[in-house]
């Protein structure tokens, strides 16, 4: 009893009637191929049992993407907000921990397209936290110009603050804006200055 090999597909038969009635009863110009490993199925449905062994790896590797993501979100979080984590105290918000080193808080608001106030006034040096709220229906971030210093994309009705050394960062003025595509060409741009 010979083998019977399909010339369409990788199926062996141990019969040429039983290849003659595979090759009747599949199309296989239609035949099913799984993105993953390229192997081929005559349905949908044999196609979509075979996937669910691939799952275990997917679901594998976006729970480890997940937990990366997490601890480079929370080392950006500590080192950004200048914290160390045996320090922080349950009770306080980060805006408190942040502002007991610095010399000025400065809260912005913005929206559709707007920054406000738009000019304000601080000291020539000294530690300045910007206080931005987003009180637009859209995302929108409030970013130095040419210091690298701002807020990631704010979601509507959230807040997020950062600290700048004005002494550092330049001369003022020093300009602001939202940098999303045409935020600022409608208005949303801003100015420290000296007072």
């Amino acid at each position: 009893m010979g083998k019977f090999d399909c010339d369409k597909c990788d199926k062996s038969f141990s019969s040429e009637q039983a290849l003659q009635q595979h090759k009747e009863d599949y199309d296989h110009s239609k035949l099913e191929e799984c993105s993953k490993c390229g192997e081929k199925f005559s349905s949908k449905e044999s196609l979509r049992e075979h996937k669910k062994k691939h799952w275990g790896t997917v679901r594998k590797t976006v729970l480890g993407n997940k937990l990366a993501i997490a601890g480079i979100l929370i080392a950006l979080t500590v080192a950004g907000g200048g914290l160390a984590l045996n320090s922080m105290n349950p009770g306080q918000s980060t805006e408190e921990k942040i502002s007991k080193n610095v010399d000025k808080i400065v809260r912005i608001s913005g929206g559709e397209y707007y920054f406000r106030p738009s000019t304000t006034g601080v000291n020539k040096t000294g530690t300045v936290m910007v206080r931005f709220t987003n009180r637009g229906s859209i995302g929108h971030n409030l970013r130095l110009t040419g210091v690298g210093k701002g807020t990631s994309l704010v979601q509507p009705g959230q807040s997020e603050s950062f600290t700048v050394n004005v002494s550092k960062a330049g001369e003022l003025p020093l300009r602001f804006e939202c940098t999303l595509p045409g935020h600022s060409e409608q208005g949303m741009v801003g100015r420290f200055v000296s007072t």
